[in-house]
């Protein structure tokens, strides 16, 4: 009985997590993702090193415009600090000047996003411009200042190549930057607002963005970087995930109730 009490809380443990993922971001219809620390370690060379590293990233493919694009996310830590981690995949093949890699960081001065519809002073965003040049801006109350002393604090690296999601060729970016240098928010724990772009300047495959329609000026419309966890398993869908907790409350239920003690009478000898 013990184990079953157990597996029913893990159960039910489990569904809160994944719900806090599904409810937490500020675009509606969006998820927000969970924060995984790594067990694989990354090169950022600009492709799928092996095929295990990135598997234990976060994998988000939420893109509405039908674009097969996808981003993953996972954090890294040692003596200097912790970093972000992403790989972008975007179905785009031309190299113009104007193309980009975006990602913006809404802080909230650790204590979690704080949205507005422009740039905070608190926030933060890294733009890799034809795939060669990375700026790091500042929020400023109205819009993004250029951090350029920030630069040296991101690595990256992205080159056309295949991989198991997108078959064919197409530019794939790695990404790695330690949070305390970008941001006064980098010590702090998630939750954290979040916008990632990739843009093609000749629009022969356009953009894709998350969440979309947002835009990386507008932090109220980001999604969340909600809280630690492991990945939630492609297709479980909300509906699932309320019918589980359902079930594991009322397996608690059934087996924390404390049966009546049965009294057996022994017929006196007469």
């Amino acid at each position: 009985m013990k184990k079953i009490i157990a597996i029913a809380f893990c159960v039910l443990l489990l569904c809160s997590t994944l719900l806090i993922g599904t409810t937490l971001a500020s675009e509606p219809g969006y998820a927000g993702i969970l924060e995984n620390y790594t067990g694989s370690p990354v090169t950022i060379d600009g492709k799928w090193t092996s095929s295990t590293e990135w598997a234990d990233a976060w994998n988000e493919h939420q893109y509405p415009s039908g674009i097969n694009a996808r981003f993953m996310y996972k954090m890294s830590n040692d003596d200097a600090g912790y970093y972000m981690t992403y790989l972008l995949e975007f179905p785009d093949t031309t190299n113009d000047p104007g193309d980009k890699w975006v990602i913006c960081i809404d802080g909230g001065a650790g204590e979690g996003p704080d949205g507005g519809t422009a740039p905070k002073t608190d926030d933060n965003k890294i733009e890799i411009t034809g795939h060669t040049t990375v700026m790091v801006y500042d929020g400023n109350g109205t819009g993004w200042a250029p951090a350029s002393s920030k630069n040296s604090a991101v690595r990256f690296n992205n080159t056309l190549t295949t991989s198991a999601y997108i078959p064919t060729n197409h530019w794939v970016c790695e990404i790695i930057f330690n949070k305390y240098s970008i941001g006064a928010w980098g010590q702090n724990a998630p939750p954290q607002g979040l916008f990632v772009g990739m843009y093609d300047a000749s629009n022969t495959t356009g953009s894709a963005l998350w969440p979309a329609p947002a835009t990386d000026s507008n932090p109220s419309r980001w999604g969340t970087i909600a809280t630690f966890g492991t990945e939630v398993p492609e297709g479980l869908s909300f509906a699932v995930v309320v019918a589980l907790s359902s079930v594991a409350i009322v397996i608690g239920t059934i087996y924390l109730r404390k049966k009546p003690k049965t009294t057996i009478i022994t017929p006196m000898k007469l």
